[in-house]
């Protein structure tokens, strides 16, 4: 993957900047800048947002914000997808890596646990200990 300046979070933001912009609510082209992004289908990011494809769209017509809830989880996966942009030489080689049991999260594939907040999070850090070479 290309280093991409398109990303909004980097991996200097805290969870204090992410609630405080989760709590403001983030607009719906979060979620279509972030399929672009991540390389994801949009039928693939809707389940991990807990929301249709639909709902997503209906937000972007009328111009509404998403729910903290949903923005959270944006901002989140954003912030996830940024990370695997850093440590993965091509979005095929992290695609890959999400669909493969990994070590780190108990066996878990990491796209299996990405519909939760703790699981978006337990990714991040195991990114982090890869980009790192923390492996243990």
């Amino acid at each position: 993957m290309e280093e991409n300046n398109n990303w909004v979070l980097t991996e200097n933001d805290d969870n204090v900047t992410v609630a405080q912009e989760a709590s403001a609510g983030v607009s719906a082209s979060r979620f279509y800048n972030l399929s672009i992004l991540s390389g994801l289908h949009r039928e693939e990011l809707a389940p991990l947002m807990e929301i249709s494809l639909k709902t997503i769209s209906r937000y972007h017509e009328q111009g509404k914000n998403m729910s903290p809830a949903e923005s959270e989880k944006i901002l989140m996966l954003e912030k996830l997808f940024y990370w695997g942009q850093k440590v993965f030489a091509s979005q095929k080689d992290f695609e890959a890596w999400l669909n493969r049991p990994s070590f780190g999260l108990g066996g878990s594939k990491p796209f299996g646990i990405l519909n939760t907040i703790s699981g978006i999070e337990a990714v991040i850090s195991e990114l982090k200990n890869i980009a790192t070479g923390n492996l243990s």
